[in-house]
């Protein structure tokens, strides 16, 4: 699974199936803006009021919408969120993107860790960052299952 930084748009549609994407929010980037690619599968987080939901759904750039949600986790007991014209998406890994990974306390190699952090993943060692991880790097992480 691909990441992406600082996507955050609102929708403009309602209900339970395919969102309609509206723009970004400030400080935040478009679907397209981001690097989505039409067709990509993403991860994605909807927030709407109190209401919540952690999934994954194909970005479709054409009609600019996401499709196909499949909800891992939400506040309707696990079912798609009733998302109003005021609910944002925001793209972001979620626990089962990690799942397969390395444990972090099995080190890269001695003394090296991955940390996962909002702002990216890096590589860390005795207390300390030393350096992100490269988009290749997480891809490869992501695709190998490993």
């Amino acid at each position: 699974m691909k990441v992406y930084n600082r996507v955050k748009v609102g929708v403009s549609s309602t209900g339970t199936g395919n969102l309609y994407l509206a723009e970004p929010f400030d400080g935040f980037q478009s679907f397209s803006d981001g690097g989505v690619a039409g067709g990509a599968v993403v991860s994605y987080v909807l927030e709407d009021g109190p209401s919540w939901e952690v999934g994954r759904g194909t970005y479709d750039a054409i009609n600019g919408r996401l499709t196909g949600r499949t909800v891992l986790q939400s506040s309707n007991e696990g079912d798609p969120i009733d998302a109003s014209a005021m609910a944002s998406v925001l793209l972001a890994p979620n626990a089962a993107d990690y799942a397969g990974l390395p444990d972090p306390s099995a080190p890269a190699w001695p003394g090296t860790q991955v940390l996962c952090i909002d702002s990216g993943i890096y590589y860390y060692e005795k207390g300390r960052i030393i350096r992100e991880l490269t988009q290749p790097e997480i891809d490869a992480l992501f695709q190998s299952g490993a």
